[in-house]
């Protein structure tokens, strides 16, 4: 059975907040998942310039920067992006089941190929021209079932929109008198650090990254930027989510790596409402 990071697999944007304890001015309108950021190793030796390329080559909707490959998939829409140190993150509005779904197609088209194969002997060629189409296996590209057992959500964004505007300076003062780390940030918004529980059984190291290669692209940098703070953030003793509250009766949950935890940071929110 395929490791999962959660005690179930997410299989719907909608967060669940029946049981929980409901504030007593407000009312939840809608909760639910907006990005989910996950990642798992393709490729133990990495990628070469040329075989980005060519795998570049392989994908519709692919855009190729030199250090990764981009790839748009459809159906539902996410960003996929394979880097030369061999890891493939996919980013959009999906459930964890959708992610693990579009990474089983993406790595069963990286190591199953199809290709002309030139052919030598004469009686091997029933149509003159030499050539048979077959199939190809890149050992490069590790199994699916293996892609899938290290599948691993980094991230999720989860947003709740309450029925009301904030009185931020109230929150503020709850907050501090429950000694939780709350700040202001600007005067439309606060921001909450709640700490996670901590998983059990997940010992599993991380692969270090590959940081010998200079990055040009901006883009590319800021994501590598957020990958290596991904990987402290796993290794670290202790993990938090972070709520920004938004005056306008939105806030923003950001840290958690599935529904349970998104609904523990939700309680802590709500002893201040």
């Amino acid at each position: 059975m395929d490791r999962l990071d959660s005690c179930e697999l997410d299989t719907s944007l909608f967060l669940s907040l029946s049981g929980r304890r409901q504030p007593e001015d407000y009312s939840v309108i809608s909760a639910e998942a907006s990005v989910l950021w996950a990642s798992t190793l393709v490729s133990n030796h990495g990628f070469q310039r040329h075989e980005l390329l060519h795998i570049a080559r392989g994908f519709a909707r692919s855009e190729f920067s030199g250090f990764a490959v981009q790839v748009i998939i459809t159906s539902p829409f996410s960003l996929c992006r394979i880097y030369s140190n061999g890891r493939l993150f996919i980013m959009g509005n999906l459930t964890e089941s959708q992610a693990r779904k579009q990474l089983k197609r993406v790595v069963h088209k990286l190591r199953y190929r199809t290709r002309w194969k030139v052919l030598t002997q004469p009686s091997q060629v029933p149509h003159g021209n030499g050539l048979r189409w077959c199939y190809i296996i890149d050992r490069n590209i590790v199994p699916v079932k293996t892609a899938l057992h290290n599948f691993k959500v980094d991230q999720m964004c989860y947003k709740v929109v309450f029925d009301r505007p904030f009185d931020l300076q109230s929150l503020l003062k709850k907050g501090r008198q429950a000694n939780y780390n709350i700040t202001m940030i600007s005067n439309t918004c606060l921001r909450l650090h709640v700490d996670l529980p901590q998983p059990l059984g997940d010992t599993e190291p991380r692969h270090e990254l590959v940081t010998t290669t200079p990055v040009w692209d901006a883009g590319l940098e800021l994501e590598r930027e957020l990958e290596a703070e991904l990987s402290q953030i796993d290794s670290s003793p202790a993990r938090f989510a972070t709520c920004i509250i938004y005056n306008s009766g939105k806030v923003a949950i950001l840290g958690c790596c599935n529904s349970i935890q998104a609904r523990s940071t939700y309680d802590v929110l709500v002893t201040m409402l």
